[in-house]
């Protein structure tokens, strides 16, 4: 079996003229369209509407981050001493018990008696 350029000649021929044939094909009105793509109005709105907004977020974000960054954590002035505590008397356990009724009778009850 001997190697010769005989056997890839004509397939390499070939090729070579189905691509020149190809490229001959191809024009600059196909590579290009005649005309730019139109966008509605109302799709352009939306998209700038959406960018404005979008924009404000980050905008509102990078703020955010700055005063949280430079906010400071810990106060540079101590804290005033706290005063004495408010004291209220305690009440004994005997005075806990429930307070006796009046032993004058009640206005009620006295108006509706003959």
């Amino acid at each position: 079996m001997s190697r010769g350029r005989t056997g890839h000649e004509p397939v390499e021929a070939r090729l070579r003229d189905a691509l020149e044939a190809r490229a001959y094909s191809v024009g600059p009105n196909d590579l290009r369209p005649a005309a730019p793509p139109t966008v509605p109005v109302r799709s352009r709105v939306r998209v700038r509407l959406r960018r404005t907004v979008v924009g404000l977020a980050g905008l509102a974000a990078a703020a955010a981050c700055v005063v949280v960054v430079l906010a400071p954590w810990h106060p540079t002035t101590p804290a005033p001493p706290g005063g004495t505590p408010a004291t209220s008397p305690r009440p004994s356990p005997t005075s806990s018990s429930s307070p006796t009724p009046t032993s004058s009778p009640s206005p009620l009850r006295s108006a509706s008696a003959p």
